[in-house]
């Protein structure tokens, strides 16, 4: 996915697109376990 902008922003846009979806992936990572951890205790 490329915008029609000036080079520099739009590294800048995709660096934080980038960082945006580590996060998500990081947080469904602790999400998955903190599930496991749920289930080993029950």
């Amino acid at each position: 996915m490329t915008l029609d902008l000036d080079p520099s922003l739009n590294l800048y846009v995709e660096a934080a697109l980038g960082r945006k979806a580590l996060e998500l992936v990081v947080l469904d990572v602790l999400f998955a376990l903190d599930l496991l951890a749920a289930e080993r205790h029950l």
